[in-house]
């Protein structure tokens, strides 16, 4: 391995025997160290965070508890249970009603037909007097004219 200058550090490359000119009798010390600095690994900030630990602990104890941990993102399954509940309802759709189901149907399209003659009748109701009061002046009036026209 070969030791090259780089800017204010050192790299290792290749043979460091060859480079430095030296036996490795000369490099190591009689109790077996090198008078060389070793390069250590930096240390990765991510992993040196405390949340990083902590998350990492709380894995490794839910995995030792057997906890299977959610294999899909959240978002994924409720994209996926929406696609399942919407081919549930196309299938239910396309399959032929039920008697029962017409029959319901057919309830509930009366009550809503019930339902909207009530609410124009309380339109109606909620109409000022003086309105009502035109309005049946306007009737007397054309089947006056339309007697008066089949008179003549």
């Amino acid at each position: 391995m070969a030791i090259k200058k780089i800017g204010k550090g050192y790299a290792w490359a290749g043979n460091k025997e060859a480079v430095l000119g030296l036996k490795k009798a000369e490099m190591a010390q009689p109790d077996g160290t090198t008078e060389l600095i070793r390069p250590r690994k930096l240390n990765n900030p991510v992993k040196d965070s405390k949340s990083y630990r902590d998350l990492h602990r709380e894995l490794v104890l839910s995995h030792k508890r057997g906890f299977a941990l959610q294999n899909k993102p959240e978002l994924q399954r409720v994209m996926e249970q929406r696609k399942y509940d919407l081919l549930r309802e196309q299938e239910k759709a396309q399959r032929p009603k039920t008697d029962f189901e017409q029959e319901l149907k057919k309830r509930h399209q009366k009550l809503e037909q019930y339902e909207q003659e009530q609410q124009k009748l309380e339109e109606r109701e909620n109409v000022p007097e003086f309105v009502k009061v035109k309005e049946t002046l306007r009737r007397t009036k054309i089947a006056g004219a339309a007697e008066d026209g089949q008179m003549s």
